[in-house]
């Protein structure tokens, strides 16, 4: 009678490096793919996403393909990813799956191909700024803060098909697109209309 290999090797699915590495830490080097996905803007994710970019260039040149859901985060997380995005030696070509909303879409505009799915939404405002402490503080974060507001819409009208006062109105409030009034105002350069 055979006997019965009970070792946990054989009942177990294997799975290939390349989907460990992907589930793990959201890279694919195989196909050139970061994702980053229905998380928050935060220090752990840029990490993740700055080390991604980083591990790609040195495998080479080809262009990478960033999946973005993001409903946002901090600020000046975002801006080390635009940075880190914006400086790749690779293309880093972004595709918004879902949403980018706030950060997100800030940093949506570093990409060299501004890419959105058919149900993809896009939205911006100023974002908040929390303020307490010493009253010269304050009114040196507000002067930074104005300052701010100004790079962001400058960088808009830059990478847009429309001017500074546009996006100065539209930051005002929670200002949501979807695919195609993105597609209009330049805010991506194509709507994707096959998935994976």
């Amino acid at each position: 009678m055979p006997k019965k290999n009970n070792s946990k090797k054989a009942n177990r699915t294997t799975m290939s490096p390349n989907l460990e590495l992907f589930l793990e830490h959201s890279i694919d080097p195989k196909n050139r793919l970061l994702y980053w996905g229905n998380e928050e803007i935060e220090a752990e994710s840029t990490e993740r996403l700055i080390k991604g970019i980083y591990i790609l260039n040195d495998l080479g040149s080809k262009p990478i393909r960033l999946l973005l859901n993001s409903p946002g985060g901090d600020m000046y997380q975002g801006w080390a990813a635009y940075d880190a995005i914006n400086e790749s030696k690779a293309p880093v070509n972004i595709e918004v799956y879902g949403h980018a909303m706030s950060m997100a879409a800030i940093i949506l505009q570093s990409g060299n191909k501004r890419l959105i799915h058919p149900r993809g939404v896009i939205m911006i405002h100023d974002g908040v700024q929390e303020m307490d402490g010493e009253v010269r503080s304050t009114e040196s974060w507000s002067d930074w803060g104005k300052k701010e507001r100004k790079r962001i819409y400058s960088l808009f009208a830059e990478k847009t098909k429309k001017d500074f006062f546009y996006w100065e109105n539209k930051f005002a409030k929670d200002t949501i697109f979807n695919a195609e009034q993105a597609l209009e105002v330049g805010l991506v350069d194509k709507i994707i209309k096959k998935s994976l």
